[in-house]
């Protein structure tokens, strides 16, 4: 079965340009409602799965914009999709963040995902669908190559103090990971919120997806 084929890719463009949102902030978000909406994602007592601000328990500090539990419970999914669901809307030519880096290792090496993306130009002031994906992302370790969970631990900031952190420190070594990886994923340092971000560049991001 192919899901991206069963959305309305024009109500799907829309919904990059659609202000009202059910998220935290509104890049992206509008877009990842309407296709949580589409395909049928629901909350444990059948209502649409959303956002704890909107009544359901959806929170945007998760891991996926899906966890697995909730698409394993969606009825018209294969097996195969019964994954966590990464839900992307990219600019085109630009590096594709995908999130925390010690909350998406294992998901990339050991489980799999599926990963939807919207892939958009600019055109005045309105966003423009190009392409639109749902593909299985099958595990492996190669994705991160040399970026080792025992690496990311080493220079993860979360649960040192403030009094001990480096914001330098950080990035520095980061960035010296960064330049001597050998698999697609990359790491970014977000030095003010102390955060170790996962990424992609977007020529490898589309040769995975599109």
């Amino acid at each position: 079965m192919n899901f991206a084929q069963k959305l309305d890719h024009n109500l799907l463009s829309n919904s990059l340009n659609n202000a009202t949102t059910h998220g935290s902030t509104h890049h992206g978000y509008s877009f990842e409602d309407f296709v949580i909406l589409a395909l049928g994602f629901t909350e444990e007592d059948g209502t649409p799965y959303r956002d704890r601000k909107q009544g359901g328990t959806k929170n945007h500090r998760q891991p996926f914009d899906i966890p697995k539990e909730v698409a394993q419970r969606n009825p018209i999914l294969p097996e195969a999709y019964k994954l966590p669901w990464s839900i992307k809307s990219v600019k085109m030519g630009t590096p594709v963040g995908l999130g925390t880096a010690r909350l998406q290792h294992d998901a990339w090496t050991k489980e799999g995902l599926v990963q939807v993306s919207g892939l958009y130009s600019k055109v005045g002031g309105d966003k423009v669908l190009e392409h639109f994906s749902i593909e299985i992302v099958p595990p492996d370790e190669g994705y991160w190559g040399n970026i080792t969970k025992e690496v990311i631990a080493r220079i993860d900031p979360k649960g040192v103090s403030r009094d001990d952190y480096s914001r330098e420190e950080f990035e520095t070594e980061t960035g010296e990971v960064n330049r001597n990886r050998t698999g697609v994923i990359g790491l970014r340092a977000l030095g003010r919120q102390r955060n170790l971000q996962a990424y992609m560049n977007f020529s490898d991001y589309t040769a995975l997806v599109a």
